[in-house]
């Protein structure tokens, strides 16, 4: 009977002593929001990067003098048997810092993609930098968007799927 499979779970569940809580809360709906520029540079590892970003407000107009706070994190990927694997699972703590959106609510974060002890330079390894930032605009307001950006000792990788057969 496709009725009764339809609704098995439902059928035989008992919910007589089960409870469950939630919380409602005013919604505020957001005013502006944090958009990055997209990168248009390549990068190696123990250079200056450079990300910018944009604060605007949903009517149009620019978030100007808003606090920017921003960390970032690197998570390492190493090349072994043929493709590129996250090594150790773990991810660093680069850099933090504050900064502040300019009057057309730009602004600029600048760090060193630095690279982990055990990595060489041999093995070709990327790292991914993870870049969480928060902005606060002069009512209080505070809205956080992430971006990424991989860094390595080479400027491309090439992948090529080939049959086993041609």
């Amino acid at each position: 009977d496709i009725k009764k499979q339809e609704y098995a779970f439902w059928n035989n569940a008992d919910f007589e002593y089960s409870q469950t809580d939630f919380k409602v809360e005013e919604y505020k709906r957001p005013k502006f929001e944090i958009k990055f520029d997209p990168v248009k540079e390549s990068y190696q590892i123990e250079k200056e990067v450079k990300l910018t970003g944009l604060a605007k407000a949903f009517a149009g107009s620019s978030i100007s003098n808003a606090k920017v706070e921003y960390h970032i994190s690197a998570k390492s990927f190493v090349f072994e048997r043929g493709g590129y694997y996250y090594k150790n699972g773990r991810i660093e703590p680069i850099s933090e810092g504050k900064t502040q959106t300019d009057s057309s609510g730009k602004f600029k974060i600048n760090f060193i993609a630095k690279t982990f002890e055990a990595l060489s330079k041999e093995d070709l390894p990327i790292v991914e930098y993870i870049t969480k930032t928060t902005v606060t605009d002069i009512n209080g307001e505070t809205q956080t968007a992430k971006t990424a950006i991989k860094v390595g000792y080479h400027n491309l990788v090439l992948n090529a799927s080939v049959p086993n057969y041609i």
